[in-house]
């Protein structure tokens, strides 16, 4: 067994275990976890190939200086032909090599190892190569267009043909790279965009494709590329790179065992997958049996029988989140605390609401109501407030969608005011205690909003909060606002709200009509504060759950990290 080999079995539960959560913003969106652990060991193979630590060098083969010699001959033979063009004048780079290469290596720089094709506006139908045709993860041109000459975007002048190596130098971190693995027919064009190699006869092109992947080379890029929220690198820039050149022979087997070990990732990733995908089934199962329970007391029974298997069973954010939902839902369902017999309801309701249908979806307790948030709240939208009166600083802060987050307020995120006059002019749009608040916009397709937020008084403290448009108030009559807020953060209380979700392309909006009629269970006030206490109490052992899951992650990254480190040494 090889030196990887061992270093892979020797530490699976390693990389299998090691995952980092990437949480995509807004309630019911997926949460993917990322397998950490095997994206480190995919970089680590990577590196391993550049240093020349993955297969064993054999002294039969040629060195890699011969092949340098030979490349110099081919591309004077090119443009004696006139194929290609002068060679590109690069500057050695100001950073020193990298590292120490085996003996029968050579450094030399990207401009050395091949050749671009130059470049032509495209005058017939023509295969059209951009970023967007990359399979990233396959480092293939999966799906590009065939365009008309007409339809030709500016971009589309560089030549590239089977075998060519192409780079996005235009925001590198995507790892917009590909090998052109076949003849196209149209001729393809690729997009300006991308620095064009074509190796010569002895550079293999998956070993450019593998190096240019590497944490090695993504560090110079990082090193010299410039701008923030489009990151670029030039041509000069790319083709001055330092490149590890090895005899043609050890590229052939280095590509061999970099694509064997990236199946043997591909298998491990698929296995992990699939078991985070059974164990969640599995929570996800135990939980229904939560939800299925008939009253309070049966459901004691049922959460001591899976208490005793919280360890096995919590083990990601998925489940913790699961089980978050799941207490909501038990809560809005009048199953998480006893009814008591001479509870009431005490809130003051206009009589039209009473005979309201209950079109939740499930049954609520006898001495419950399921009632519109407009029966049992003020319920009032934001103030379309003018950026133009908009000031720096002062007292009187407008509460925008980008400073509510989910259950809280970020105030200083760009904080903007108006002045005491049109606070004055505008006092019916002032927040005040307990009142809760909701956001009605975000994205198509996700569920980033919808966020309720009670305000507590020490967010106007030492300031006046004004609602801005596209904001809803809830200034809620007889009913606690806690109970409200964990009502409001339920699915089976927003799934119908968002189902009457219009809006733009990108765009998603909740109408005023729609949240007024947003349907919510009511039981007696007692009971209401009852039920904030339990959530409360068990929102807490979730966060209990979710700590010592981190900790536990943070250990897996860092063994990870530690054998990566040490493998590369």
């Amino acid at each position: 067994m090889s030196d990887i080999a061992v270093l892979v079995a020797d530490n699976l539960d390693v990389w299998t275990n090691a995952v980092d959560q990437r949480s995509s913003s807004g309630r019911g969106s997926s949460k993917k976890v990322s397998l950490y652990g095997i994206e480190r060991l995919r970089a680590l193979i990577l590196d391993l190939a550049a240093r020349g630590k993955l297969v064993p060098q054999r002294a039969d083969d040629e060195p890699a200086a011969q092949v340098l010699k030979r490349a110099k001959v081919q591309r004077a033979t090119l443009q004696e032909e006139g194929v290609v063009g002068r060679a590109r004048k690069v500057e050695e780079p100001s950073n020193p090599r990298p590292f120490i290469i085996p003996i029968s290596w050579e450094w030399t720089q990207l401009a050395h190892i091949g050749h671009d094709w130059g470049q032509e506006t495209p005058e017939l139908q023509f295969t059209y190569v951009d970023v967007g045709a990359i399979d990233q993860r396959r480092g293939m041109i999966e799906h590009p267009k065939i365009l008309d000459a007409s339809d030709a975007p500016s971009r589309a002048r560089k030549i590239v043909r089977k075998g060519t190596v192409i780079y996005s130098t235009v925001r590198p971190y995507l790892m917009n790279i590909a090998v052109v693995g076949k003849e196209f027919d149209p001729m393809p064009i690729a997009s300006t965009a991308f620095a064009v190699i074509h190796p010569f006869s002895g550079v293999e092109a998956r070993f450019l494709y593998h190096y240019l992947r590497s944490s090695i080379f993504v560090s110079y890029v990082e090193s010299v590329q410039s701008g923030i929220a489009y990151p670029a690198i030039n041509d000069k820039q790319f083709y001055s790179a330092w490149f590890p050149l090895p005899p043609l022979a050890e590229q052939k087997r280095i590509v061999a065992k970099v694509d064997e070990l990236m199946a043997l990732c591909d298998a491990l990733e698929r296995e992990s997958e699939d078991a985070l995908a059974a164990h969640q089934t599995l929570v996800e199962t135990l939980l229904a049996t939560l939800v299925n329970s008939t009253d309070a007391a049966d459901l004691a029974k049922n959460w001591a029988r899976l208490e005793k298997h919280f360890d096995t069973l919590f083990t990601t954010e998925a489940s913790i989140d699961a089980l978050k939902q799941t207490i909501l839902d038990l809560a809005v369902r009048g199953k998480l605390v006893k009814q008591v017999s001479d509870e009431v309801l005490t809130c003051t309701l206009d009589p039209k609401y009473l005979e309201f249908d209950n079109t939740l979806g499930f049954e609520v307790p006898p001495s419950w109501s399921v009632l519109p948030l407009v029966a049992v709240s003020d319920v009032k939208g934001g103030n379309a407030y003018k950026s133009s009166s908009f000031e720096e600083s002062g007292v009187n802060q407008i509460i925008r969608m980008s400073n509510l987050r989910p259950g809280y307020l970020l105030l200083e995120n760009n904080p903007v005011f108006i002045g005491d006059e049109l606070a004055s002019d505008t006092q019916d749009y002032e927040l005040q205690p307990d009142d809760v608040i909701v956001s009605m916009t975000g994205t198509v397709g996700k569920r980033d909003f919808l966020y309720s937020v009670k305000i507590r008084p020490e967010d106007i403290a030492c300031r006046a909060l004004f609602l801005n448009q596209r904001i809803c108030r809830l200034r809620l009559k007889g009913i606690d606002p806690e109970y409200a807020g964990l009502s409001l953060k339920a699915e089976s209380i927003l799934d119908p709200i968002f189902e009457t979700a219009t809006g733009t392309a990108n765009q998603a909006n909740i109408s005023m009509k729609a949240l007024k009629g947003a349907l919510i269970p009511v039981p007696p006030l007692g009971e209401q504060k009852r039920i904030v206490a339990k959530v409360d109490e068990l929102m807490a052992l979730c966060e209990q759950l979710k700590s010592r899951l981190a900790d536990a992650a943070e250990t897996q990254r860092h063994l990870a990290d530690a054998i990566t480190q040490q493998a590369v040494a």
